[in-house]
């Protein structure tokens, strides 16, 4: 199966080395937890997961050919 990831810039700075963007292959269908730490990305970390455009949670199984968008926590003042 193939996915599209996208991560978000909190994210990438908090993480280190992530792509804006990285196509990932497995052999079964992962949940958005399982596909973030395969990655590299601590799921603790995962503030949102949109699949193909809409808020999913981190324990649903996803599907051949997802878009996914992760982001993490955010800050301001």
């Amino acid at each position: 199966m193939i996915f599209t990831i996208h991560i978000a810039g909190t994210l990438r700075g908090i993480v280190g080395t992530l792509p804006r963007q990285a196509v990932v292959e497995t052999a079964a269908a992962p949940t958005v937890r399982q596909l973030a730490a395969g990655i590299g990305v601590p799921p603790i970390l995962v503030v949102l997961a949109f699949v193909n455009g809409r808020k999913q949670g981190l324990d649903e199984p996803l599907t051949e050919d997802a878009e996914i968008y992760l982001m993490g926590p955010t800050a301001g003042g």
